[in-house]
C-alpha cells in the first residue's frame, strides 16, 4: 500500500512539472509571437539623424529633402524632363515618408510612359546621403523595395540599382545636372566601353545606361 501511495505522489509531481513546463512553453511562444509582429516591417529603424537626401534616377532625376523622421521637406528636380513629370505638384509629396513619395514618382514616370509593361529595359537608380553608411544602405535597401514592389504591382519587370554618392564626382555631377550615383554609373560605363558624351549625360536614361 506504501509503494502504491508513494508511486502515485511521484506521477503527480512529474504530472505537474510537466503541466508547468507546458505552460512555461506556451508563454515563450506567446512572447516570440508578440515580438514577431511587433517588429518593424523590413528590419531595424532607421536613424535619420538630422535629415539627408534622397536620389531617384530614372532620367528624370530627382532628389528628395529628407527630415529626421525620414519624411520629405523638400523635392528637388534635377532636369527639365523631371520638371515635367512632377509638373508643379512638388506640395503633394511633402510630409509624406521617403517610401511614399517613392511610388508616387514611380506613378507619376509610368504615367508619362517610362516604365511600360512591354518594355524590358525599366530600370531607376536610387541611392541616399545621411552621413552614415550603414544607415544609407538600410534606406536604399527599403527604397528598392518599395520601387520593387511598385512593379509587381504594375505587372511590369523591372531593374533597381543602388548607388553610393562620392564627393569626388559632386562637381561633374553638378555640372551635367545629374547625381553623383548616375555620374558613377556613366563613369562605370565607361570605363567598360561605352561611348557616351558629356552632352548625353543628362538626357540619357539609367536603362540605356
Amino acid at each position: 500500500a506504501c509503494e502504491s501511495e508513494n508511486s502515485g505522489g511521484v506521477l503527480a509531481k512529474k504530472k505537474k512539472l510537466f503541466i508547468g513546463f507546458n505552460a512555461a512553453i506556451a508563454a515563450l511562444l506567446v512572447v516570440f509571437l508578440a515580438i514577431w509582429l511587433l517588429w518593424p516591417a523590413g528590419g531595424d529603424k532607421i536613424n535619420f539623424g538630422n535629415g539627408g537626401f534622397v536620389f531617384i534616377d530614372i532620367n528624370p532625376s530627382v532628389q528628395f529633402s529628407v527630415d529626421g523622421n525620414g519624411n520629405v521637406k523638400k523635392i528637388t528636380p534635377l532636369n527639365e524632363d523631371a520638371r515635367i513629370m512632377i509638373g508643379g505638384r512638388e506640395s503633394e509629396f511633402v510630409g509624406k515618408s521617403a517610401e511614399t513619395a517613392s511610388s508616387m514618382l514611380f506613378d507619376a514616370a509610368q504615367r508619362l510612359g517610362y516604365f511600360k509593361v512591354d518594355k524590358k529595359t525599366n530600370a531607376l537608380l536610387v541611392s541616399s546621403s545621411l552621413g552614415n553608411e550603414k544607415e544609407e544602405e538600410k534606406l536604399n535597401g527599403r527604397l528598392k523595395q518599395a520601387f520593387k514592389d511598385s512593379f509587381v504591382s504594375a505587372g511590369m519587370y523591372g531593374v533597381v540599382i543602388t548607388g553610393a554618392d562620392s564627393s569626388a564626382l559632386k562637381a561633374e555631377a553638378d555640372a551635367h545636372g545629374i547625381t553623383q550615383s548616375k555620374m558613377r554609373l556613366i563613369s562605370n560605363a565607361v570605363s567598360l566601353g561605352a561611348v557616351i558624351s558629356p552632352s548625353e549625360y543628362g538626357s540619357i536614361s539609367v536603362a540605356e545606361i
